[in-house]
């Protein structure tokens, strides 16, 4: 029996149906894809700025100027005391203007916190102070710091062996502040590297951090 014009009616309506809802799937799927590609090139955009970033960074940390202190053993009798330290470069650049502040001392052994003055503020003293314009890797700076004079009631302390005065040791404490070839050029600020070596010329001639330890900041 042949079909009404009404069943062609409704079977053409049923495929512009299909035919809408095909459109708006494709549609869907196009943007769904455009956004997964845009988020793919952000990302990619995202980790290529990190690796330039990170090789950059290397990049300055191999040409920066990176010095330290070595100490050697101290020196002292009844009446004054001294310590021989040297400055070394271990970086492939030189270092530049460089400063360094030091101070010997006698301060009671592991009794309470100990607490040493910012000594490269000009109204703490004495302090020993030394500029130098240029310092290369194949170089190094000594110093030799001492006591103070008119201390000598202070380094008579240290070799007492009187329970009442306690443990007191000589405090070597020093901070060396320079820059780099990036400071001069004003991309990175001055450097500053303190640090602080405890002695006693019997129990411990040769030196060494401890009870000082938060002062031994490398830069």
């Amino acid at each position: 029996m042949p079909e009404t014009p009404e069943n062609d009616d409704s079977s053409n309506g049923n495929r512009r149906h299909w035919l809408d809802h095909a459109a708006v799937w494709a549609a869907t799927a196009a943007a769904l894809a455009a956004a997964a590609a845009a988020g793919v090139g952000s990302w990619q955009g995202i980790i290529a700025n990190q690796q330039l970033a990170v090789s950059k960074d290397t990049e300055i940390r191999q040409l920066r100027a990176y010095l330290y202190v070595r100490h050697y053993p101290i020196d002292a009798d009844q009446t004054t005391a001294s310590a021989k330290i040297e400055i070394w470069h271990a970086g492939s650049t030189p270092a530049y203007r460089i400063k360094l502040d030091t101070q010997m001392m006698v301060g009671q052994y592991l009794v309470g916190q100990l607490s040493l003055p910012d000594i490269t503020s000009p109204s703490v003293g004495p302090v020993e102070r030394v500029e130098h314009s240029i310092l290369y890797s194949t170089e190094f700076i000594p110093q030799t710091v001492s006591m103070p004079k008119y201390s000598t009631e202070a380094t008579r302390a240290v070799w007492s062996k009187d329970p009442l005065i306690g443990d007191n040791r000589f405090y070597v404490h020093g901070v060396v502040r320079y820059l780099d070839v990036f400071g001069v050029e004003g991309l990175q600020p001055e450097t500053r590297y303190e640090f602080c070596f405890v002695y006693h010329p019997e129990r411990d001639p040769n030196g060494s951090e401890r009870g000082c330890e938060k002062y031994n900041k490398p830069g």
